[in-house]
């Protein structure tokens, strides 16, 4: 079993490459995962998985988009 892992914020805007404000909307907008807290109120991060499979969902999206319009 692979141990769950956090990823801070900018590596969540390097993977994801979303700025800062646009994850937050997103996340406000139930759109992105919501971060977890990491032992102080200040301290958040998101788990590499949530952030991965929100990452292949848009994947597919476009994928689903560009089988369509090549109807």
């Amino acid at each position: 079993m692979v141990a769950e892992r956090f990823l801070r914020l900018p590596e969540v805007i390097h993977t994801t490459g979303l700025s800062r404000s646009s994850i937050y909307q997103y996340v406000a907008e139930e759109r992105f995962p919501k971060p977890v807290p990491l032992g102080s109120p200040h301290r958040i991060g998101w788990t590499a998985s949530s952030v991965q499979e929100w990452v292949q969902t848009q994947i597919r999206g476009t994928e689903r988009v560009k089988n369509n319009t090549a109807e």
